[in-house]
Order: structure tokens, then C-alpha cells, then sequence
């Protein structure tokens, strides 16, 4: 079933390249470009006697599974990629193609390398002379999914064990500053009591982050950007009296987003005040609608130094993550994440006068 100049193996014989001029939208050439170049893993099917035979295999099938289509095409597809535990559902899913319907299922697989984990799709479909066949998409998932479950667990592990037991350290060391009399000795109980406040801080962030990732945002989400920057501005007054928090509104200012951005807006107002060396650390807040239709900006600047390039860049995606370069903490991540979460950007200048200016740039 080898198509000339297509990107279907049928044959073993190596995919040739497509001339990318093609002739016309109405040319059915363009689907073979799509074939040979998509990157998920391909199968045509016949169902024969109720199992599905190969027909064709594109070359990521090939290079995902690891079988070469000589191999593989004419024979039983199950026998090649279903484990024998899993026959009865592969069975059922064959059936529900039969039937004419289209499957959409997470499915574990076996290649030459072991076992994976894919999105499965198949589309049914019938000739012209009466053959039932289909098309099978794999989608792998297995990195994803060991990513995500990894995470998981540290984040349990981060939230339950090390916050509970950074809040030990730091009333233990608390309670060791009262009782030392010894000047040496005080000032390296204190010095060990601030590292453990701060990473009990961190923990705090991390946590904030994960309520974050986990709240969903509903399709019909929205909020007056005016009214939770007033509300997050009059708390910042009253927690930094010493700070002068400035607002700038510019009504009406909708966004697609939750209550959940205060936590965003709060964070940058926050850094802003505990970051600037002056004793009356100034802040800005504007909200009004973006100079693009149907964005709304929410800008909050300082009169502090600058925020180190290395955070911004990797926030930003402007830079990759290492080891040595990662940001100096969670905070901006939070920003990013949270706005990213609403379908919106995160954008970082330089004030005029000196100090930063940070952009959230919302969907209306």
C-alpha cells in the first residue's frame, strides 16, 4: 500500500522528501506532507477478522516504537504494542472502532525500549469497497507523567516534612537567642535563626505556588482588575507604613482571571518595599486598559535597584535554567505562573527616574 512521494512506510523502504509546492489547497498532497512531518507516532489499520492489520506506519511511528515498517506492516498491530495484560482492553477499543466510533483514551504501550505511556486516538473510517480501517494517533506521555508525578511527591514531602520542621528550627533558636549571654555566640545563634526563617518563608512561597498550579480557572472567569489592586494597595499600606504605595486607575479594567491575581500583584508590591534600601521606599500601581484592544495592564513600579537581569531572563523565558541560574527565589516565579495561569504575560523595564517597572498583561 506504498504511496508514491508520500510519507507513509509500507514498504521498509525509507520516506522521500516532499517537494513542499504544492499544487493547490485542493491537491490531497498536503496531507501527505502532514503525515510524513507530524511528530506523533501514525498507524493506518484494516480490521480484519477483528483485528486490525497494519497498513502503514508513518516515520515517527518508526522511530517512536522502534519497529521498522517492514516488520510490522501486514501484521497484527496488538501483537506488536499491546501487553498481554492489556489484550482485553485493546480488544474493546478495536470494537468500539468497528462500531464506527472514535476513541480518545491514555493507554500504556510496549516498544522495543519498554513500556510507554500515550494518548491513544483512532478514527474510523470504511471504503469504497466495504473494508473497516482506521487511523491510530500516539501521543507519548510517559515523561510528562514521571515529571509530574516526581513533583508531587516532593511537594508533599516539602510542604508536610519541611515546613513542619523549619517551624520547630526557628522556635528553637528563638528560644536559644533569650537564653545566650556569650556576644559570639548570640550572633551565630541569630544568623542561623535568620537562614532558618528564611527558608521557612520559602516554603511558604512554595506552598502559595502549588495553590496556585492547582487552582483551575473557569471559562467564564472574571474580575475587576480596579478592585483587587485597591484591595491589595490598602494592605500593603497598612502592613509597610513606612512605604508610599501610589494607585492609578483607569475604569472599567475587566480580566479574564480569579480573585488568585491579588496574590500576583501582592507579591510584586511586597518585593518592591522589602528589596529597596530607603527608609520610605516608594511604590506605583497603575491599572487601565492596554494600548492593544481587549488586554488590560496592571503595572507596578519602584524608586528600588534594579531586579537582577539572571531573575528576569529566566522568569521570562529569555534564558535557560541551570544550575548557577534559576532566580534568587520564588516570588517572581509565582508572578509568572499565576498570570501565565490566566492566559496573560509578565513583562519587566526600567522606570524612568531608575528603579523597575513590572507589567502583568491580562486577557479582557
Amino acid at each position: 500500500m506504498k504511496r508514491e512521494s508520500d510519507g507513509w512506510l509500507a514498504d521498509g523502504s525509507e520516506s522521500r522528501p516532499i517537494d513542499r509546492r504544492l499544487a493547490s489547497f485542493d491537491d490531497p498532497e498536503r496531507y501527505e506532507h502532514l503525515v510524513e512531518h507530524v511528530q506523533d507516532a501514525l498507524v493506518e489499520f484494516e480490521l480484519v477478522d477483528e483485528e486490525p492489520i497494519v497498513r502503514a506506519v508513518n516515520p515517527a511511528f518508526v522511530d517512536v516504537f522502534g519497529y521498522e515498517a517492514e516488520a510490522i506492516v501486514g501484521e497484527s498491530l496488538n501483537a506488536f504494542i499491546v501487553p498481554p495484560w492489556l489484550e482485553a482492553e485493546a480488544r474493546r477499543l478495536d470494537e468500539q472502532t468497528e462500531a464506527g466510533e472514535v476513541n480518545y483514551r491514555h493507554v500504556t504501550r510496549e516498544t522495543d525500549a519498554g513500556l510507554r505511556e500515550f494518548l491513544y486516538r483512532s478514527i474510523p473510517y470504511e471504503t469504497t469497497d466495504g473494508a473497516q480501517g482506521g487511523f491510530a494517533l500516539y501521543t507519548e506521555l510517559t515523561e510528562d507523567r514521571r515529571k509530574q508525578s516526581r513533583i508531587e511527591v516532593l511537594h508533599r514531602l516539602l510542604r508536610h516534612n519541611l515546613r513542619n520542621e523549619l517551624g520547630v528550627l526557628v522556635g528553637t533558636l528563638e528560644e536559644v537567642v533569650e537564653r545566650v549571654d556569650d556576644g559570639d555566640t548570640l550572633r551565630l545563634v541569630q544568623r542561623a535563626r535568620e537562614s532558618a526563617t528564611d527558608l521557612e518563608s520559602l516554603a511558604e512561597e512554595a506552598h502559595e505556588i502549588q495553590r496556585t498550579l492547582d487552582a483551575p480557572v473557569p471559562a467564564n472567569a472574571e474580575v475587576d482588575c480596579v478592585d483587587i489592586a485597591t484591595g491589595v494597595v490598602d494592605r500593603m499600606r497598612s502592613e509597610y507604613p513606612a512605604a508610599t504605595v501610589t494607585l492609578e486607575t483607569t475604569a472599567p479594567a475587566p480580566a479574564a482571571a480569579t480573585e488568585r491575581l491579588a496574590v500576583a500583584i501582592e507579591e510584586l508590591v511586597t518585593n518592591a518595599i522589602v528589596h529597596n534600601s530607603s527608609e520610605e521606599p516608594r511604590v506605583w500601581v497603575s491599572v487601565g486598559p492596554a494600548p492593544e484592544a481587549a488586554w488590560t495592564d496592571i503595572v507596578v513600579a519602584d524608586d528600588g535597584p534594579r531586579i537582577p537581569e539572571a531573575d528576569r531572563s529566566v522568569v521570562t523565558g529569555g534564558a535557560e535554567i541551570t544550575s548557577m541560574r534559576h532566580g534568587s527565589g520564588l516570588g517572581l516565579w509565582l508572578v509568572a505562573w499565576t498570570v501565565e495561569g490566566f492566559g496573560g504575560t509578565v513583562s519587566f523595564g526600567e522606570r524612568d527616574g531608575g528603579g523597575n517597572e513590572v507589567r502583568l498583561r491580562l486577557p479582557r
